[in-house]
């Protein structure tokens, strides 16, 4: 479970990164869409990063019990 933590952590500080990247970009140019354009790649690029790794979640599949009939109503 350590790891896993360890593994969201460092996407987290990449969002931060990105995000205090863009206000300073943003803040010092005074232009808005600079700081949403920068922010947008960010994201982008975490989520890229983030997305394929889904498949090492899903390592070890919960077995759910099968389906029960439906019950009649009386």
């Amino acid at each position: 479970m350590e790891s896993i933590q360890r593994f969201v952590d460092g996407k987290i500080e990449g969002l931060v990164a990105g995000a205090s990247v863009a206000f300073l970009a943003g803040y010092f140019t005074q232009n808005m869409q600079l700081c949403m354009l920068i922010f947008a790649a960010a994201t982008a690029l975490v989520a890229i990063v983030t997305v394929p790794g889904w498949g090492w979640y899903n390592k070890h599949k919960t077995e759910w019990l099968p389906n029960r009939p439906a019950e009649p109503e009386k």
